[in-house]
C-alpha cells in the first residue's frame, strides 16, 4: 500500500479531534482506493466499500 502525501493529509484530517468538517468525499474515496477497497454505487445515495 503506498499512500501519496495528499492521502495521509486525508487521513489525518479524519482523525483529528474535532474532526474537521471540509474534507471533501473525493478525498476520503481516494484514500479508501489507495488502501485497496473497492467502491461502488449503492441504492439512492448510497456507496458501497468493499475489502479486498
Amino acid at each position: 500500500m503506498s499512500l501519496t502525501g495528499k492521502h495521509r493529509s486525508t487521513l489525518e484530517a479524519i482523525f483529528a479531534d474535532p474532526v474537521r468538517a471540509g474534507i471533501a468525499w473525493r478525498d476520503i474515496e481516494a484514500l479508501l482506493v489507495a488502501c485497496g477497497a473497492e467502491v461502488g454505487e449503492g441504492n439512492g445515495s448510497r456507496i458501497r466499500v468493499a475489502t479486498a
